[in-house]
């Protein structure tokens, strides 16, 4: 199984560290060898999009899709609920 990863901050490009990018994304690439920072045109079974604002790729990939939600986005929720399989949270609320 290949699995890539779409972090907010590979994506999104802030000018600023994001602790959640770090913690559920590079790590687990680090630690998961089935899984790498996403790169376009590569073949995956899986693409996590952690907190990642990109429905124009989630519409165009057809494995599985898993949008990783560590806090509320209302932005990233509206557009890409509608477009993944499985969405992850860290509390009920949410």
């Amino acid at each position: 199984m290949k699995v890539g990863i779409l972090t907010h901050s590979e994506w999104h490009k802030p000018d600023y560290e994001v602790g959640s990018s770090i913690i559920r994304g590079d790590w687990l690439i680090r630690y998961w060898s089935e899984a790498e920072l996403y790169r376009e045109g590569v073949d995956y079974d899986v693409l996590i999009f952690q907190k990642a604002k990109a429905p124009e790729i989630a519409k165009g990939f057809h494995g599985f899709k898993i949008l990783d939600m560590c806090d509320p986005h209302p932005g990233i929720d509206e557009a890409m609920l509608p477009l993944v399989d499985w969405v992850t949270v860290p509390t009920m609320t949410l």
